[in-house]
């Protein structure tokens, strides 16, 4: 049986180890050390952010903000270090890539400003969209058409281009939602961006970027906090 002292010094390896963690292993093993502690100082609380913190591993489906009264559910697709790459479980909404069918890229979009600004203060508390990361997405051009996509962005909210998608979401039945969604990239013409089906496979020729009936599925990084 440890004496004050131990157990002093297993708290403050634990607080000073739950600082450093960087990984889900390392914040687990912290995870445990605090509920052996139990209501020792403030381990109860660092148990429970940890347990917070894991709910965010790859693969598991998180809430994170509010859109129109009720919560936005996303899939955990990359966990590097703190950040973690989420992706919309559904359709957020419909908006039109662009609402005029002319050569606007990606970069100028409607659809790029309306995720940028309005879906952020619309959906996320200012605590949270504090933790969104600010990425740069290429924008390359699709071998079998080749049609410029336009300059790199720096965006917060975007949507995935193929690449994108074939990397984080291989999966045609996870892609598959019921609904059309943009894709952030040209088809055959630069009038036309690439969409998915309601069955999950890839409309590659591409849709009138004007249509107010294809949905967002949007992708944002995030940085925890422990």
């Amino acid at each position: 049986m440890e004496n004050a002292q131990e157990t002093e010094q297993r708290y403050q390896d634990a607080v000073t180890e739950y600082r450093d963690s960087l990984k889900d292993e390392r914040v687990d093993a912290v995870r445990k050390i605090f509920e052996e502690l139990g209501d020792y100082k403030d381990s109860a609380k660092y148990a429970e952010k940890c347990r917070n913190y894991l709910k965010w591993q790859k693969g598991n489906h998180i809430e994170f903000g509010s859109y129109n009264g009720e919560p936005v559910r996303w899939t955990v697709l990359e966990a590097l270090g703190r950040e973690r790459l989420l992706f919309a479980d559904h359709v957020i909404d419909y908006i039109p890539y662009n609402k005029e069918r002319d050569h606007t890229n990606w970069s100028d979009s409607d659809l790029r400003h309306w995720l940028n600004k309005d879906f952020l203060e619309k959906t996320f508390s200012l605590k949270e969209r504090m933790q969104i990361l600010l990425v740069e997405h290429q924008n390359n051009t699709d071998p079998r058409w080749s049609v410029e996509n336009g300059p790199a962005t720096r965006d917060k909210a975007f949507v995935f281009n193929l690449a994108e998608l074939d990397e984080y979401v291989p999966d045609t039945s996870m892609r598959a939602v019921g609904d059309w969604w943009w894709l952030r990239g040209y088809g055959s013409n630069i009038l036309s961006p690439m969409a998915v089906y309601n069955d999950g496979t890839i409309y590659t020729y591409g849709v009138n970027k004007n249509a107010d009936d294809v949905g967002v599925r949007p992708a944002i990084w995030v940085r925890l906090t422990l």
